[in-house]
């Protein structure tokens, strides 16, 4: 059996009827927490195409083409750093080298570890 699709309000999407393909979940002990709110513009930016690139999974990978349309290079790399110090994400796997999108994994570090 097929879940029920909720749209979203015409100020919440783009989409005639409301249905998106994807969405991301982003909850209120998240956006209120000191950690997130001490985040740069850019490192929440980040975080929030990285929630939506792995669309629920724990694991994903992000790469380069996708995070050079958000920003620059360096940009990026700050913001990563950031997300890995504040505690929202882990980097798994670096596969710079093989030319390959790098893996990262959401933690609870930035509640955990306070």
């Amino acid at each position: 059996m097929a879940s029920k699709r909720t749209p979203f309000k015409a100020w919440e999407s783009s989409k005639a009827g409301g249905i998106e393909d994807r969405y991301i979940r982003l909850g209120n002990s998240i956006m209120l927490h000191d950690r997130y709110i001490e985040l740069s513009a850019n490192a929440k930016v980040i975080y929030s195409y990285m929630r939506l690139e792995a669309g629920g999974k724990l694991e994903f990978e992000f790469s380069v083409s996708k995070y050079s349309k958000l920003m620059a290079k360096n940009t990026f790399f700050k913001a990563k750093k950031e997300l890995i110090d504040a505690g929202f994400i882990d980097e798994v796997s670096n596969r710079k080298n093989l030319r390959l999108p790098n893996i990262y994994r959401f933690s609870n570090r930035w509640y955990v570890d306070k």
